[in-house]
């Protein structure tokens, strides 16, 4: 994604910067490349496992990771 734009768009707008979100560099690699589906993060993981709970009809569990 490279360098955040927020405050100049935050001035140019006149309005508050409400919130930032933090993007893993490894993952804007992998997405540029059109590989994201390698990317592997616990936290990720662990997002995708409790999505699993809450839908548990749908998702597999496959290299140890649970996709949707």
């Amino acid at each position: 994604f490279g360098p955040s734009h927020a405050e100049d768009l935050m001035t140019l707008a006149k309005v508050p910067l409400l919130a930032q979100l933090p993007v893993d560099p490894q993952l804007a690699l992998l997405a540029d490349a059109g590989e994201i589906e390698a990317y592997r993060s616990p936290l990720v993981d662990e997002m995708a496992e409790t999505l699993q709970r809450l839908v548990p009809h749908g998702g597999e569990k496959r290299d140890g990771h649970v996709t949707l």
